[in-house]
C-alpha cells in the first residue's frame, strides 16, 4: 500500500510541476505579446507625431 501512495504522490507532484511550467510558459508568451504591442504602439505614435510635425512645417504660419 505504501508503494501505491508513493507512486500517487509522485504522480501528483509531477502533474503539479507540469501544470506550473505550462502556466509559466503562458505568462511568458503574454508578456512578450504585451511588449510587442507596446512597441508597435510606440512606433505608431512616433509615426503620427512625425506626420503632424511635417504638416505643421508645411503650413508654418510664420513662414520660416
Amino acid at each position: 500500500m505504501s508503494d501505491f501512495l508513493e507512486e500517487l504522490e509522485t504522480f501528483f507532484e509531477n502533474f503539479h510541476s507540469n501544470k506550473m511550467e505550462k502556466e509559466e510558459e503562458q505568462i511568458q508568451k503574454l508578456e512578450r505579446y504585451v511588449e510587442k504591442m507596446e512597441h508597435e504602439k510606440k512606433m505608431h505614435d512616433i509615426e503620427k507625431s512625425e506626420e503632424a510635425f511635417g504638416k505643421y512645417e508645411m503650413n508654418d504660419p510664420f513662414g520660416k
